[in-house]
């Protein structure tokens, strides 16, 4: 537990203390990120200095403990680390100017917390005070430049963390279960009151990243970069803290494991699926390229959605590789503008203000690291043999995700309180430890581990039944794909008016829906009967989906591998404004956006951005390969941001039907 204490909040009189679990308190004060969670009204945070400094309050650190680092030093702690985390720190400072780690962490008794805002009934406000050339933030009352602008309160951070686990094998348990050997091998671990069992966890913070957004709809956010330095010397401090605890471990089959890679590999060579998993490859390598390099998440995030679509463009890829070869500044930028004017317009997080913004945010010594992380992302994408790891990464984090989410549903957990890790082959490559560990976040537990061994057999058999890759969007995806592709009964289906819900199981039955995928009937009970009115005409959402596929299949023939979802929309607007006579009702449905009367056109509302928004409802693709129905859920395996890049779950799918054969 650790005691929060907020700013200006008082309980029966006397100053508020909030005594909290410490892994949500750390979390809640990430620098940069505005939480109500300790006041009615008012919003508290710790603000965030961009590049190395301290972050918690002195009193703080007055009342924290010191502990040992896991591993006993710093360079068994570097090695235990994720190669990019590992980078980043090593690269912190100047040759004149180096900065060390410190011989310990910060195990904090408190936190304090500043008031960041309050919510009235004119809305968000905050006192706080942002200079985006400066990139600097002031607090109430402090004389700022002319230029400065209030703090947006949905600014938000996170913590950059990494989990660290040491199993006494001597202790360990074997559960009684059938769990397939050619999967692996699991084992538990568990003590009687008081006693060891034989499973300890570190979790350490060193930094974080956040969006700080400004009170004006016509300024940009700011991504910005924190490490947390020991007060007391120019250090990097890790903060966290350590438990013995309860909890699994599963073993992969390497055996397995290896032959499925070597079959799956070959099989890539020869289809779009390839193409596609080379393209997150190369998303994944500049992510996390940029975080060794101690650039922010969220640029990097942005830029590499940028070239990653330039890549798989028959014109822009010649621009990546002139830049692998040689580095220009001007055809970055041009290669980044053009990327968002042909391919992303759609993206819901890129304008072209944004476009400037990074463009101006990788001039000089940024755009000479990201130079650095470009070059090798461009080298390494081509690498087969790194290919291989990071296929096996996929694996791996995608069994430990679907680990973690059996856990908790059998352990009857709760989900904050329950952490994961694994050594993932493309973020540890000196390493090959394809073991996962899931754990209960607190001191010996609370019994979820103990009612997840309970009912360790269930694991088995849903996992037997296909628990592994299945995903609820991807089943209503698949409904519709194998409804729209059988044209010749299109009008035979929708002649018969289907309502009633035998009809409609029958009509599900016809397409190859089974009795454990009825909640996909609603989605084809939509397209059959939907439609909308905008103004005076109306839209069957048959027709809007039909000509939406139309554009994916087109894009994919183009392509040769499936779009990213930002492509697709921007694709179906851009060819509606150029009026495609193949796509009649996403023409005529732009028009109608565009007769709409002009002050509902600002802003998010625009006829271009009302069309992505429609597009996007009947995209056909819930799941394109992954969501947050199956596979995208925070575990800490990964950094924050980095979830999509390595994670897949047609990679699970095929995993599954290798292991399992259904």
């Amino acid at each position: 537990m650790i005691t929060v204490l907020p700013e200006n909040e008082q309980s029966a009189g006397i100053p508020k203390q909030v005594d909290e679990d410490i892994s949500l308190a750390l979390s809640n004060a990430a620098p940069g990120n505005p939480t109500r969670r300790y006041s009615t009204f008012r919003f508290h945070w710790r603000p965030i200095a961009e590049g190395l400094n301290v972050w918690l309050d002195a009193l703080d650190y007055a009342h924290a403990n010191r502990e040992p680092l896991p591993g006993g030093s710093v360079a068994a702690l570097l090695d235990l680390l994720p190669d990019s985390a590992a980078a980043s720190l090593q690269k912190l400072g100047t040759p004149e100017q180096p900065v060390s780690i410190s011989p310990y962490f910060s195990r904090p008794k408190s936190v304090h917390l500043l008031v960041a805002g309050e919510s009235s009934l004119q809305g968000l406000s905050s006192k706080w005070r942002i200079d985006s050339k400066t990139r600097r933030l002031y607090p109430p009352g402090q004389a700022t430049a002319a230029a400065t602008e209030p703090l947006h309160l949905k600014s938000y951070g996170a913590l950059r963390s990494a989990v660290f686990v040491e199993a006494n094998t001597l202790l360990r348990r074997l559960p009684s279960t059938n769990f397939p050997a050619n999967l692996g091998s699991i084992e538990y671990y568990r003590g009687a009151t008081g006693d060891k069992t034989g499973l300890k966890v570190v979790l350490l913070h060193w930094g974080a990243d956040a969006t700080i957004r400004l009170d004006n709809p016509k300024s940009d956010v700011l991504e910005m970069t924190q490490f947390f330095r020991d007060p007391q010397q120019q250090a990097v401090l890790f903060h966290g803290y350590g438990l013995e605890t309860e909890g699994v471990r599963l073993t992969l089959n390497d055996s397995t494991l290896s032959a499925f890679i070597s079959e799956y590999a070959n099989m890539l060579d020869t289809s779009g699926q390839g193409r596609w998993l080379r393209g997150r490859f190369l998303r994944y390598l500049l992510q996390s390229g940029s975080l060794a390099n101690g650039l922010n998440i969220y640029d990097a995030a942005r830029c590499a959605e940028l070239l990653q679509a330039a890549a798989g463009d028959d014109e822009l890829r010649h621009n990546i590789a002139r830049l692998a070869q040689r580095w220009d500044s001007k055809l970055f930028n041009d290669t980044l503008e053009e990327s968002y004017e042909r391919l992303l317009t759609s993206h819901p997080l890129l304008t072209a203000r944004r476009i400037e913004k990074l463009q101006e945010r990788f001039a000089g010594m940024v755009g000479v690291a990201f130079r650095t992380v470009l070059e090798t992302g461009l080298r390494e994408v081509k690498d087969n043999a790194l290919f291989l790891r990071y296929l096996r990464s996929l694996i791996v984090h995608g069994v430990a995700v679907r680990l973690h989410q059996s856990f908790v549903l059998l352990g009857h957990g709760d989900e904050k309180r329950v952490g994961a890790h694994a050594h993932l082959p493309i973020e540890h490559r000196a390493k090959n430890d394809d073991s996962i560990t899931v754990f209960e976040n607190g001191g010996h537990g609370d019994g979820t581990a103990r009612t997840f061994i309970e009912n360790v057999e269930e694991l088995v058999n849903s996992w037997r039944e296909g628990f592994l890759s299945r995903c609820p969007n991807a089943t209503e995806d698949q409904a519709v794909e194998n409804f729209l592709s059988n044209p010749a009964q299109h009008q035979h289906w929708r002649g018969r008016q289907i309502r009633d819900v035998g009809e409609l199981t029958t009509l599900g039955a016809e397409i190859g829906l089974t009795t454990d995928d009825t909640h996909a009937l609603s989605t084809l009970a939509r397209l059959l009967n939907g439609r909308e009115w905008v103004g005076n005409e109306p839209f069957d959402f048959f027709d809007i989906q039909v000509e939406v596929r139309q554009v994916r299949k087109d894009s994919e023939a183009l392509l040769k591998r499936r779009p990213q979802l930002w492509e697709l929309l921007t694709s179906v607007v851009q060819r509606a404004r150029t009026a495609d006579p193949t796509l009649p009702t996403l023409v005529r449905l732009l028009r109608a956006f565009e007769t709409l009367p002009e002050e509902r056109q600002e802003e998010s509302l625009s006829p271009h951005a009302r069309l992505a928004e429609q597009a996007l409802r009947f995209s056909g693709s819930l799941c394109v390969d992954g969501c947050t129905a199956c596979l995208y859920n925070p575990t800490g395996i990964v950094a924050d941001g980095l979830e999509e890049a390595s994670l897949s779950r047609q990679i699970m799918s095929e995993f599954s039907h290798f292991i399992y054969g259904n």
